[in-house]
């Protein structure tokens, strides 16, 4: 079904959010300092 195919997509989304994390945060904290608002 395309919901299984779905939830497996995100799940995979997930785990690379997950592996990344650190590296997100640090890109969110750089925004919160002064890069926000920029669009890109």
């Amino acid at each position: 079904m395309f919901e299984d195919e779905f939830w497996y997509a995100l799940s995979i989304v997930i785990t690379i959010i997950k592996i990344r994390h650190s590296d997100l945060t640090g890109m969110i904290e750089l925004g919160k300092l002064g890069f926000s608002g920029d669009g890109s």
